[in-house]
């Protein structure tokens, strides 16, 4: 008898552990169907574009080049024809360390026009603010690209240009990254909002009651510390520049705060864990960005893996600029330009061509 009423225990112990682990296993397939479906969804909404010129060459390492559009209108992002955010993020080979270069609009560069002058509308010898590539392009390029592939085209092989040295293999771009003004507030409200270390105060009025990210939101005002800011109020932010001192490169600077503070929150939130925030952030953060026509979910998901498996450490850099009298210049039917360093930004070429960034110091921000 004690045997038979022992072995029944045995056996409703079986069907109990039985029902457990299938249990438990049909929570993990459910798990890994609802993952995939958000990766087939998220494959099904990337907007992609050709944003790159037809360059097989590649450079050590990854670069990629983050631009930000002042267009109010999504279907094109270049449709205002400016490219209020510049910045060159450049992953080393190992994907433990990024090194991001903000280029301020108006540097005064040569842009590769080619004898045409961009379709007579750049000067005889090619020169104009590195922003001036991104409305030329968009107004003068090959046939059967739109404005926003154009425009991202020229300032591509601008920066390739001005990072290039003769007789060395020349600096290349891998992938372009191109967001409107909705992109940054989504994304930073899906974040529940970021804090950013605010360098210096300036007072632009409040935000009115109508402002929105489509219509460009304002400026704001904030005191010098750390703040704690909506997507409204980040992008307003990130364009403000008429009361910093050095206007466009102070921007440059805060742009790279707000990076900063969303890597921050991606990393250490749990965000990309959570199965329930996650889709919302993917949503979001694709439906306001044009990524160019190499950049795949397969490539994304594995920057993402390693970025979180190597705890990816970040240093960021403002481009090699003139730092005397000379720095801002006027030039007639150009306006004011910003001078850059030859001898520095030939240094800067070389390290990012070369992938020796980690020795590269010139023009590093603080950023927290």
């Amino acid at each position: 008898m004690g045997g038979g009423h022992a072995a029944k225990r045995n056996s409703g112990r079986t069907r109990w552990r039985r029902r457990i682990l299938m249990s438990l296993l049909a929570l993990f397939l459910l798990l890994i169907a609802y993952l995939f479906w958000i990766l087939w969804w998220a494959h099904h909404n990337l907007h992609q574009a050709l944003l790159l010129p037809y360059d097989p060459g590649t450079s050590p390492g990854e670069n990629i080049l983050l631009i930000g559009s002042d267009s109010h209108d999504f279907s094109d992002l270049n449709n205002n024809g400016r490219a209020d955010v510049i910045q060159l993020i450049h992953i080393d080979e190992g994907r433990k360390r990024a090194y991001v270069i903000h280029f301020p609009r108006d540097f005064y560069v040569s842009i590769p026009c080619g004898p045409t002058h961009c379709g007579g509308l750049a000067p005889a010898d090619n020169k104009a603010k590195i922003n001036a590539s991104f409305s030329w392009g968009a107004l003068w390029h090959q046939p059967g690209l739109r404005g926003s592939e154009g425009a991202s085209q020229l300032l591509v092989k601008t920066l390739q240009d001005l990072l290039s040295a003769p007789g060395q293999p020349p600096f290349h771009i891998d992938h372009v990254m191109m967001m409107g003004f909705c992109g940054f507030a989504n994304l930073t409200d899906d974040l529940g909002g970021v804090d950013i270390d605010v360098t210096q105060a300036y007072d632009e009025g409040v935000q009115p009651a109508n402002a929105t990210c489509a219509n460009g939101g304002a400026y704001g005002r904030w005191t010098v510390g750390m703040h704690h800011m909506t997507g409204l109020e980040a992008l307003g932010f990130v364009r403000e520049r008429h009361q910093l001192a050095l206007g466009d490169i102070d921007r440059g600077r805060d742009q790279q705060a707000w990076m900063a503070a969303v890597f921050r929150k991606l990393t250490k939130s749990g965000v990309l864990l959570n199965p329930v925030e996650l889709p919302q952030v993917i949503s979001d953060g694709l439906s306001n960005t044009i990524v160019d026509q190499r950049m795949g979910m397969g490539y994304l998901i594995g920057l993402g893996r390693d970025v979180a498996i190597h705890n990816l450490k970040v240093s960021y850099f403002t481009a090699p600029y003139v730092h005397n009298g000379t720095s801002f210049l006027t030039i007639p039917g150009v306006g004011q330009v910003l001078t850059y360093d030859p001898a520095g930004m030939s240094e800067l070429g070389y390290d990012l061509r070369h992938d020796q960034m980690a020795g590269y110091s010139i023009n590093q921000n603080q950023v927290q």
